[in-house]
């Protein structure tokens, strides 16, 4: 009983470097830290991301589809497996928003890296800051967080 607490509480590791690396790697580790996290996957490739964030060590992990009703809870981590077009970006993002707690951050993969600009200006325009890019042989991973008081605009230079 003893060892498999002690199973169960262990740190999980990433798999060893022999293994090859996957777009799913790449997402879980832009998402560290993941211990006591409660987490939410949305997109294709869902249940992938979900069994790494708990391989990893997430404390909880649900995936949403956005075509159904989406439970009420809130969570420290979204993670955006799939972002692949422009148009439904702006509403996954607004489902993310409304699923995340403040201070809470986002992860999500763009294959095309001309759009991590345009990925960017989305992500500062609905409330989020600190947003990092890391760009990848298939792509790039951003990760941003949103503030627990919310950043007022700049002022304009008009006045």
């Amino acid at each position: 009983m003893a060892t498999h607490q002690a199973r169960l509480l262990a740190r999980r590791a990433a798999p060893p470097p022999s293994l090859p690396r996957s777009d799913v790697d790449d997402l879980v580790d832009a998402a560290e830290p993941l211990a006591d996290v409660r987490a939410v996957v949305i997109g294709a490739g869902s249940v992938d991301v979900l069994c790494a964030l708990l391989r990893r060590g997430c404390a909880a992990a649900t995936m949403l589809r956005p075509d159904l009703r989406a439970p009420t809870e809130v969570a420290e981590l979204v993670v955006l497996s799939a972002s692949d077009s422009a148009p439904g970006i702006g509403g996954l993002l607004r489902l993310a928003r409304r699923r995340l707690q403040p201070d809470g951050r986002i992860v999500l993969r763009e294959r095309r890296v001309t759009r991590t600009r345009d990925l960017t200006s989305l992500l500062a325009a609905q409330g989020f800051t600190s947003v990092r890019c890391r760009v990848l042989h298939s792509g790039a991973v951003l990760s941003t967080t949103l503030p627990a008081v919310p950043v007022a605009p700049a002022p304009s230079a008009g006045g």
